[in-house]
């Protein structure tokens, strides 16, 4: 638009009749006025929003350090209850060298518990019983598969 107006203006200087040039020199002004005013306004908007990326990566590293930090924080209680474990697990060590004597003094032998009643005992085997008799019944009706090839006769 500069270089047209430059021309128009060399163009009048040589013959100042021409209107039509005097009207295209003070278009050409009011263009170059509107990309001039176009260019701050987008020079405005491209620092908005180099300091809106600013501030997004100050906030990032704010909410980083404040993740480190509640993550150090997280590990120094894991820590702690690491620490009450391991104090319980010695309790647990010194029982289980008490049990351990225990069993050397009654010949290595410990009685054990019995989880189920000699009755429910009963019960149970009954019940396989069943089943086993159900199975092979089962297993007797079964239709023999017919010979591959040839007459199934």
């Amino acid at each position: 638009v500069e270089g047209a107006r430059k021309a128009w203006i060399r163009a009048l200087l040589e013959d100042p009749s021409l209107d039509p040039l005097r009207r295209n020199i003070e278009r050409a002004n009011k263009k170059i006025e509107d990309l001039k005013k176009r260019k701050k306004e987008q020079e405005k908007k491209r620092k908005k929003e180099e300091s809106k990326q600013k501030q997004k990566k100050e906030e990032k590293k704010k909410d980083e350090s404040k993740e480190k930090k509640s993550k150090q924080e997280k590990k120094e209680e894991r820590k702690k209850k690491e620490g009450r474990k391991n104090a319980g697990k010695k309790k647990d060590l010194s029982q289980r060298k008490k049990k351990a004597g225990r069993k050397k003094e009654t010949g290595g032998k410990e009685k054990r518990k019995v989880a189920m009643s000699p009755e429910q005992i009963k019960k149970l085997m009954n019940k396989l019983k069943e089943l086993e008799a159900e199975r092979l019944k089962l297993e007797r009706a079964r239709i023999p598969a017919r010979a591959k090839g040839g007459k199934g006769w």
